[in-house]
């Protein structure tokens, strides 16, 4: 079990990126959801100890990160796949984990260790791609192989950061399927702005805005927060006092329509049952807070 308890940080320019998050993971899937800015790339950076809060607890297993004799330990208990992970090109998918191994000092015998990479291989489809150079590989089998880079050591926490950005429909399927296999064994927390990977794959799920955790708990309650609230209305027509626009959308005849929420019905519009990438929009919108264009998913009706 991870616990943090009252993480801030503020950087020396006066920016105050966290501002008291509390959170308790636990085996399985949890799927954090924020908008640029929001905070979540300190988070991440505080949780896996690449960066130092301003103030608050962090404990794993019962290890205090305060102490500095228990961060070694701790550190060998966190896997990390990080947005921008880039293995080294001239090593082979199979050079490159035992790399991996030796500098996290797995404690394993040189055949076990093989039998490990090659289990590693096969569990993220690379095992014909083995003795490839890894700067050969496509984006999706850089991705699989940052996975099996992340569990090398075996850890308990796996942290993994805007996995699917930039892969085909298949490959994000397959690598949801992996993390979701791995979730069974360990903490997985899955940091994207794609809320349909959430979705498909986190019983639970966070939202981070302005620094502060602003939900903790199962998708179906932001679905429930939005139903019956939801409406499609014409692009240009007027909105009543209260409503608040979700997004904007392109219908099925090439026109473009908003997607607002409000309390009561709307004139001239259509109820729409909501779905979870539009509620999280919605509950955004209500906390004022706006997404960027790159948050944004496209839509059609």
């Amino acid at each position: 079990m991870i616990e943090l308890e009252g993480i801030a940080k503020t950087y020396a320019d006066g920016l105050e990126a966290l501002k008291g998050v509390s959170i308790r993971l636990e085996r399985g899937m949890f799927g954090l959801l924020g908008p640029n800015g929001a905070g979540k790339t300190t988070f991440l950076s505080i949780l896996v100890l690449a960066l130092e809060p301003s103030a608050g607890r962090r404990v794993y297993d019962g290890l205090d990160a305060a102490s500095r004799r228990a961060r070694s330990a701790i550190r060998r208990r966190i896997g990390f796949l990080p947005q921008d992970y880039h293995p080294i090109g001239h090593l082979t998918g199979r050079e490159y984990l035992a790399h991996c191994a030796r500098l996290r000092e797995v404690p394993l015998g040189r055949a076990a260790l093989r039998r490990r990479i090659g289990e590693l291989l096969e569990g993220v489809g690379l095992e014909r791609a083995a003795d490839r150079r890894s700067g050969e590989y496509s984006g999706g089998m850089r991705r699989r192989l940052g996975i099996a880079q992340a569990l090398i050591h075996s850890p308990r926490l796996l942290v993994v950061d805007e996995p699917t950005a930039g892969l085909d429909p298949e490959e994000r399927i397959r690598f949801r399927m992996l993390v979701t296999a791995a979730a069974a064994e360990m903490t997985v927390l899955l940091s994207t702005h794609i809320v349909e990977d959430v979705e498909a794959t986190c019983p639970r799920l966070g939202v981070i805005g302005r620094g502060r955790l602003l939900f903790d708990g199962p998708p179906t309650e932001l679905l429930r927060r939005a139903n019956g609230r939801l409406w499609r209305v014409p692009a240009e027509a007027p909105l009543p006092a209260g409503a608040v626009e979700v997004t904007r959308r392109t219908d099925r005849e090439g026109g473009v329509e908003r997607v607002v929420y409000h309390d009561g019905p709307v004139p001239g519009a259509v109820p729409r049952p909501p779905n979870l990438e539009e509620s999280y929009a919605a509950f955004l919108a209500l906390q004022g807070i706006e997404r960027a264009p790159d948050d944004l998913a496209e839509g059609s009706a």
